[in-house]
């Protein structure tokens, strides 16, 4: 039997039915809620909103192309329906939303925007974050960071979440870079405090003490806050720190195929990476090419449209080598001054060695600083001399008059048979009797001392008056007792008679 049925090409009518998610809802359109809702209440704007959904320029889009056409259709909007509602949904979007939700979202996002910031959901937070993202709701740039911050601020509870407070930290980060923002706005994060320190470590030689021990607490696994040497002695334990790791880092330098810092930290690696990683962000253009650099060891470029990152990947903070670096110094300090030693740290004989030479250091250098310092002003030397050549003055008159002989009453001269000086000796009867008693083993000490004068001067007198007949000295008192020269004393002996 013929088939008399004729087939022609028919137009396919796209209706909202085909456009539906797994749980049997139109794209866009709201979550069921347990009640019906009642859309006599729905405010217009969102309505339309919901619509766009069902446009064909919707078909075929992504659920994140949808959301960034809804939150700038809605950018402007404002509600203040207060019922309480309670919202929770992974990567939230307007079309998870009840009617119900959407007014207390953007009820919510009104107060935000005068500057109040009530008690949200952490759904309603995301979505906000992600307006944000995407520009929504900011004058520029700037301000979109600016409204950044003021999240992180006000909402103090976020820091016991520590997922959407990675993401927060996270994507303000790649705002910066994605909008072109100043670099510096990303320093004060503790990923940036923990890559700054790396640079301080990076350029020891250039540092103060107190910057370079501040930065090797800063990564050390060695928290040195409760040593007892850091309480008692942190000026040591600080330059003795110091010095090692510049000592170490020179070394390295010398001998080493990687710098210290390499083999600490490793090298620096470049990877790709996604900006708004975890975001709801549709990428509506491909960004140019550029160069970004946060710090020394921390940049970003973008080739061809795709991100890279160059930097010190891993964790920089609690390093095992800076930690026994500071553990060895804490250790040998505690040995030299008798403190309760730790448990000796495992380290290499090069850190060992380094560590006892850096304390000998700082020990030379503390007992040079407590040295008497002498300051010599000679601009005083003059008067100095002046001053000293009075003072000599004043001791020889005072000598002069301590050494003259008291006035005596005078006595009877005892009869003794002591021959009178010769005629051509001239000798004054005292130093007559004072070198006879020198010549015959008498005592010359009694006759100086009967002669009231000083045996050196008496000495001296009888030297000078026979100097002209002997043509040398015949007393010789270098040793302070006076003492006949042998050679003449025959000759003496033949001019005075005992």
């Amino acid at each position: 039997m013929a088939n008399d049925k004729i087939y022609q090409d028919e137009p396919i009518i796209y209706r909202p039915g085909r456009f539906v998610q797994k749980d049997r809802r139109p794209a866009g359109a709201a979550a069921p809620c347990g009640q019906p809702e009642n859309t006599l209440q729905t405010p217009e704007k969102i309505i339309e909103m919901r619509r766009l959904a069902y446009t064909s320029e919707a078909i075929g889009k992504s659920r994140e192309w949808l959301f960034l056409q809804q939150a700038r259709f809605m950018a402007e909007y404002e509600d203040d329906d207060a019922q309480p509602v309670h919202f929770d949904r992974y990567y939230p979007t307007y079309a998870d939303m009840t009617n119900a939700e959407l007014r207390a979202y953007f009820t919510w996002r009104t107060s935000v925007r005068k500057g109040d910031f009530p008690d949200v959901c952490l759904s309603f937070l995301y979505v906000y974050l992600y307006e944000l993202i995407a520009g929504v709701g900011c004058e520029d740039a700037e301000d979109g960071f600016r409204k950044f911050c003021a999240v992180k601020e006000h909402y103090q509870f976020l820091s016991v979440f520590p997922k959407i407070r990675l993401n927060l930290e996270t994507w303000m980060r790649d705002y910066v870079l994605f909008y072109g923002l100043d670099p510096a706005l990303l320093r004060g994060s503790q990923e940036e405090r923990y890559e700054e320190a790396v640079v301080i470590l990076m350029h020891d030689a250039e540092q103060p003490d107190e910057t370079l021990f501040g930065a090797l607490q800063t990564l050390s696994s060695y928290k040195t806050e409760r040593s007892v040497i850091l309480k008692k002695h942190r000026d040591a334990y600080c330059k003795a720190a110091c010095m090692t790791f510049r000592m170490m880092a020179e070394n390295y330098r010398l001998h080493g195929n990687v710098s210290y810092c390499e083999e600490i930290f490793g090298r620096m690696t470049e990877v790709q990476f996604s900006v708004f990683r975890n975001a709801v962000f549709y990428h509506e253009r491909r960004p140019d090419d550029r160069h970004i650099a946060v710090n020394e060891i921390h940049h970003y470029h973008v080739r061809h449209g795709v991100w890279f990152c160059k930097r010190y990947f891993g964790r920089l903070h609690q390093n095992i080598h800076i930690g026994a670096l500071l553990r060895a110094v804490d250790f040998a300090m505690r040995t030299r001054t008798g403190l309760k030693p730790l448990t000796p740290p495992k380290m290499t004989k090069l850190l060992s060695d380094t560590v006892q030479k850096a304390l000998d250091a700082v020990e030379a250098e503390q007992r040079e600083l407590e040295r008497p310092v002498i300051n010599i002003d000679l601009s005083r030397l003059s008067d100095i001399r002046a001053a000293a050549d009075v003072t000599r003055e004043k001791l020889l008159v005072e000598e002069e008059e301590r050494l003259k002989p008291e006035p005596v009453a005078p006595q009877p001269e005892p009869v003794q048979d002591v021959p009178e000086p010769t005629s051509d000796l001239p000798l004054a009867p005292e130093e007559y009797r004072f070198l006879q008693a020198l010549l015959y083993g008498g005592d010359w000490r009694q006759a100086a001392k009967d002669a009231g004068k000083l045996p050196s001067v008496l000495t001296e007198a009888v030297n000078e008056k026979l100097f002209d007949r002997f043509g040398d000295t015949v007393i010789d008192d270098a040793c302070d007792v006076p003492e006949l020269i042998e050679d003449y004393t025959d000759e003496l002996k033949g001019m005075i008679q005992p």
